[in-house]
């Protein structure tokens, strides 16, 4: 494999991997999207959870 290849590009630690990884998850993209929606981008913890039903503290950590 050559760098700057199309299979280097996709390798397994990749950005594009590492950030489906990271959005994949149920809750991720559940507090991203109350947090642009019903908060402007910011907010207190306790008012995300609230915001959240079903969410945990254990969660927000």
């Amino acid at each position: 494999m050559q760098p700057g290849s199309i299979e280097d590009e996709w390798r397994e630690d990749c950005a594009p991997r590492r950030l489906l990884a990271l959005f994949a998850t149920k809750w991720t993209s559940m507090v991203l999207h109350t947090l642009h929606v019903r908060h402007q981008s910011a907010c207190r913890t306790g008012a995300l959870r609230r915001s959240l039903p079903g969410g945990s503290n254990k969660m927000l950590i």
